[in-house]
């Protein structure tokens, strides 16, 4: 992995390497037909579910709250926005609220892409008795996304 780093970072830039190594610890590097491919490994944090096409709908149905991250691999945003939702969640939402992962590259999951208008990551939506009751586009604030948390459990602020 560390060859196909440093190949990366001459083809594609040093930040992109940055990121590469940032996810490293999370990242299969799968070769099929002589082309590479980066695979996310399964999300071991207590915090957050991995989710895929088969585990989604199911995921969302069986939580009262649920927030789901929409990611990318390549999206340095995406770092940012686990980050952030792992080490700002506080204790109070952490029990009531279930938090997801969900990778748009994969072909499998265009279709749930499509059905929440996905145009590009970070993208989260908010779900309550499995019922989507927001979506919010772009790298968010700790104070806003306790905010959303909030009006998640509580209804609107």
């Amino acid at each position: 992995m560390a060859i196909w780093m440093a190949q990366a970072g001459r083809t594609c830039g040093a930040e992109r390497v940055n990121v590469l190594e940032r996810l490293a610890d999370n990242l299969i590097v799968e070769k099929q037909d002589g082309v590479r491919r980066l695979t996310p490994m399964p999300i071991t944090t207590g915090n957050i579910t991995s989710l895929t096409n088969a585990t989604f709908y199911d995921f969302v149905r069986t939580h009262r709250f649920a927030v789901i991250h929409f990611w990318a691999v390549w999206n340095n945003q995406d770092i940012q926005m686990r980050e952030a939702i792992e080490s700002g969640t506080t204790a109070e939402f952490l029990g009531q609220i279930q938090f997801a992962m969900f990778d748009i590259d994969p072909p499998e999951n265009w279709d749930i892409c499509r059905e929440h208008k996905v145009m590009g990551p970070p993208f989260l939506a908010y779900y309550r008795d499995g019922r989507l009751v927001q979506t919010v586009i772009g790298l968010q604030k700790p104070d806003a996304m306790t905010r959303n948390f909030t009006s998640l459990i509580y209804g609107a602020t």
